[in-house]
This record gives structure tokens, sequence and C-alpha cells, in this order.
């Protein structure tokens, strides 16, 4: 399933926030918030929500657990190990 995601929020450095849709409203909707969050003295938190809602919920909930759920756990990883190469590199 591809989504094409509109950003309806952006405060840059702190938030950013997508919904996307599968054809019309009701019918599969995503809704996707990234928070960054200050830890400790030189250190940053990312949490990211995401909630999905319509008709089609209950019939695609196995497809998003085996397909979509995995895909956003390799996400994060990437995202981890993207953000701690560039923490190492500035020194």
């Amino acid at each position: 399933m591809t989504l094409r995601p509109t950003v309806v929020e952006v405060v840059d450095g702190h938030r950013f926030r997508w919904l996307g849709r599968l054809g019309v409203r009701g019918l599969f909707d995503a809704d996707h918030l990234f928070i960054v969050e200050p830890e400790g003295a030189a250190g940053s938190r990312l949490v990211q929500r995401g909630q999905v809602s319509g008709l089609l919920v209950p019939f695609l909930e196995r497809s998003l657990d085996r397909g979509t759920l995995p895909a956003v756990q390799a996400m994060n990883a990437a995202l981890k190990d993207r953000a701690e190469r560039a923490t190492a590199a500035r020194g």
C-alpha cells in the first residue's frame, strides 16, 4: 500500500507531523507525529507516534503488523544509526 502523505505541521527541530490517506477520507487514514525531545546536556530523543483509522483498518490489521511494523522499526534503527554517526563525527 502506498500513501502520499501531506505534511500538516513542522516546528523546526522539534515536531513534524503528516497525514496520509488511502483514497477518500475515512477509508484508511494515517496520522504520524515525530517529536524531538532534549535529553541530558547534549542528547535528544525522538518520539514517534502513529495512529491509523478508517473502515479498512480491521481488514488490513495483519498486513500492518507484518509489513508496516517491521518497516517502521527498520526506519527507526537507520535513523538512530545516522544520528549517532553524525554526533560522533562532530566529536
